[in-house]
């Protein structure tokens, strides 16, 4: 579906003279996984709306997507399951995971501590899909270890202020399930190995 539509806006803005056929393929990609992207996003959205956890969604989106786009984890192999994953993983995070968690505040710091060590000791993933060069590996390691690092000084200073853990434990959520995609993706052996590139 998203590949048709990418197919006809590349297709109208070659013909106003918008953008050049010869960068036809890479306009059609970006736009199927912008597409793609703002479909798992509504849809995420209007399910959160119906049970009233927008801020929440809020949160564990920020944490969960920022830290993903820099350490990388496990793909699905289609856009169908992408999508089916994607919102079923934030639904089980919300719905079930995050209760879950607020019933065990230790047991989630210990899960949460173990997550940042693992990205400041192992790294992100080179998914085959984004095939890094050592340069942007390396980029990307330092990336993802700044931003665990800076949530985590977020959580800090939130629970100094006093915010509730209610809250905050999205922000936990978002990293701990970023972390377990990385875990999930060398589990599965998705990943490009050095000597590999």
């Amino acid at each position: 579906m998203s590949v048709f539509f990418a197919n006809l806006l590349v297709n109208k803005m070659i013909i106003n003279d918008v953008i050049d056929c010869g960068k036809r393929e890479e306009y059609i990609y970006t736009l199927q996984l912008l597409i793609e992207k703002l479909i798992g996003i509504v849809l995420v959205y209007v399910f959160a709306l119906s049970i009233g956890k927008i801020v929440e969604t809020t949160l564990f989106f920020i944490t969960y997507s920022t830290v993903r786009k820099y350490s990388g984890g496990f793909h699905c192999r289609t856009e169908a399951g992408c999508l089916i994953a994607s919102i079923g993983f934030v639904i089980f995070s919300i719905l079930i995971e995050a209760p879950l968690l607020l019933e065990h505040k230790i047991v989630t710091n210990i899960i949460y501590l173990f997550a940042v060590c693992f990205i400041l000791i192992v790294g992100p993933i080179n998914h085959p899909n984004m095939n890094w060069s050592k340069k942007e590996y390396k980029r990307s390691k330092k990336t993802s270890s700044r931003i665990v690092l800076l949530f985590s000084i977020l959580l800090i200073l939130s629970e100094l202020i006093g915010l509730p853990i209610r809250t905050t434990i999205f922000i936990r959520i978002g990293m701990i399930n970023a972390i377990a995609l990385i875990v999930l993706a060398k589990i599965t052996k998705q990943e490009v190995k050095q000597h590999e590139q």
